[in-house]
């Protein structure tokens, strides 16, 4: 029997035979069972994609195997619209008459494996297009742990997916993220940070938002540390430090409860527009701002993604929605839209167009070019409904933050004061004790007397610190809210007065006094009890004359001169 080559192959005709090996075999599926799909090749190394329709698989399926050698015959072949998984304009097509006979042979005489990685530039030309599947090679550099996302949303049959986000250096020296869905979320274990491994993924699909990066699609398939040439290349040329794996970080912006992802990292569009980083790579810059949508941008792929106006009390800007995260906005699936409008997508519908004048909270993740150049058209990632009370909230919070961070500084600066006073009060405790001991026989002078008599005071300073601290941080609360006596308070600023704020203050305000008594103690200055510095401040009952004017003492210092 002649068998034709897969490069002979046309679109016209059924009635060729080929010799192939099924050297991929996989169930395209989304939401249910799409096709059963593979990859076939010959033994001159070319290829081609086959797939057999849903109603047909049952006929199939038991009948094809990966990895066996069998001839196909009246197939239909016809060119290949998306998602190419192999270099081939051409498809075949499995029809209800198609014959399948597996060759008893080895497979000895086929390549091994197929695959075509693209280099970094055929990435960037295929980024958001469904024509081509991409095969990539790799160091693995990073890793991140699994995590969960809800997909299909807006479906009826919405549903929880695992996935894990990995980065790969690839030949050329760039890296990219991928992330893998599903099952394919679980291929890496643990057990290979530390171990240098070399990846190859295929048929992923390749998206451009905050940089490039790749997605797994049903057809894709994982491979390391296989022995081809390539792994080789890539061990040579790169073979670094940087080259072994890594547990990444996740995402924080997407953990905790929906209310907490809406104020995550609250900034407003002035302080995102103004934002500058000289190495984004290092971090990645994700941010909320309660924002206002002012127009809808015209002539764009709406269907592909919405470019919006946008500004809140600060400034405005642009901003960029794709098509996962606007349906999600939209609550309705894009295809349903493009149904409406019967043919003429160039009409923005109106559910898009009603966007204008609502109030949204976006989640922006700032791209490398927002960062260093200030270019606009910042990518949402997420985008909620405000919720009047937990905004409100929200505002009563920071307002309380604000007060509390004048509060410290105020009480910070106090107790830097009262730390220089005990400084010079200590060191002239030092240069009465050397007079005593140079002078012990001599009466003091008045200027000693003054001295010692400071001292005593000394012991009861440290309460009335404590008080005039407590004192000033009140005056401090009432001058705030005198400020704004003209306004009418709310309850909530009412409830923070009676309570909670004298709470807050007590605290901090225990909390330094403790650590500074306790940095004293560490120092070795300590605290002299009132016995001893009676002893150091008793005055002899001599008739000391004294021309200046005595000064006015506490209770202490007038018994102590009784005595004497």
């Amino acid at each position: 029997m002649v068998y034709k080559k897969l490069s002979e192959l046309t679109s016209r005709g059924h009635t060729w035979n080929i010799k192939v090996k099924v050297t991929r075999l996989w169930d395209s599926a989304t939401d249910e069972l799409l096709s059963l799909d593979m990859i076939l090749m010959d033994e001159q190394g070319d290829v081609i994609h086959a797939s057999i329709w849903k109603k047909l698989i049952d006929n199939y399926k038991t009948q094809i195997n990966e990895s066996s050698v069998y001839v196909f015959s009246n197939f239909k072949v016809q060119e290949s619209q998306k998602y190419r998984p192999v270099c081939n304009d051409l498809k075949i097509t499995f029809m209800y008459n198609t014959k399948v006979k597996q060759v008893k042979e080895t497979a000895e005489s086929f390549p091994e494996y197929y695959f075509d990685f693209a280099s970094i530039d055929t990435l960037q030309d295929r980024a958001n297009k469904d024509q081509h599947l991409s095969d990539v090679i790799g160091l693995l550099t990073r890793m991140k742990p699994i995590e969960t996302r809800m997909t299909r949303k807006n479906t009826p049959n919405p549903r929880l997916a695992e996935i894990r986000e990995i980065e790969l250096l690839l030949l050329g020296g760039d890296k990219i993220r991928l992330t893998l869905w599903g099952q394919l979320a679980r291929f890496f274990s643990e057990d290979v940070i530390g171990n240098q491994t070399v990846v190859i993924v295929t048929s992923t699909t390749v998206q451009e938002y905050i940089g490039l990066s790749l997605r797994s699609s049903s057809a894709t398939r994982i491979y390391t540390n296989l022995h081809i040439r390539e792994t080789w290349t890539l061990i040579d040329r790169q073979f670094s430090e940087e080259t072994i794996p890594k547990m990444m970080e996740v995402d924080k912006s997407t953990q905790g409860t929906r209310e907490e992802q809406m104020f995550y990292n609250r900034k407003t569009l002035k302080d995102i527009t103004e934002m500058r980083h000289g190495n984004p790579g290092s971090q990645e810059f994700v941010f909320t701002s309660k924002v206002t949508i002012d127009r809808v941008q015209e002539n764009i792929q709406w269907w592909y993604r919405l470019r919006l106006q946008i500004s809140d009390h600060t400034t405005s800007t642009s901003c960029t929605i794709f098509d996962d995260v606007a349906q999600s906005m939209l609550e309705t699936p894009v295809s349903s839209l493009l149904n409406l409008l019967d043919g003429k997508n160039d009409e923005i519908p109106n559910i898009i167009q009603q966007l204008c004048g609502k109030q949204l909270i976006f989640k922006f993740k700032l791209s490398e070019q927002n960062l260093t150049e200030g270019t606009p058209n910042y990518v949402v990632k997420r985008t909620f409904v405000p919720d009047y009370m937990l905004e409100k909230q929200y505002l009563i919070n920071k307002a309380e933050e604000e007060l509390m961070d004048d509060d410290v500084d105020n009480i910070l600066k106090q107790d830097r004061e009262t730390d220089q006073q005990q400084e010079l009060e200590d060191s002239d405790q030092e240069i009465m004790s050397e007079d005593e001991l140079t002078s012990s026989d001599k009466p003091p002078s008045c200027k000693q007397i003054r001295r010692r008599t400071y001292i005593i005071e000394d012991d009861s300073e440290e309460e009335s610190n404590e008080t005039s601290m407590i004192k000033c941080v009140d005056a401090k609360v009432r001058g705030k809210n005198a400020k704004g006596a003209h306004a009418k308070p709310t309850k909530a600023e009412i409830r923070n007065d009676n309570y909670s704020h004298e709470i807050n203050k007590s605290v901090v305000q225990e909390s330094i006094k403790a650590g500074k008594r306790q940095a004293k103690t560490i120092n070795g200055i300590g605290k002299e009890s009132s016995v001893e510095k009676r002893k150091k401040t008793y005055v002899q009952p001599d008739n000391i004359a004294c021309n200046t004017r005595p000064q006015r003492t506490r209770k202490m210092n007038s018994k102590c001169t009784d005595s004497a």
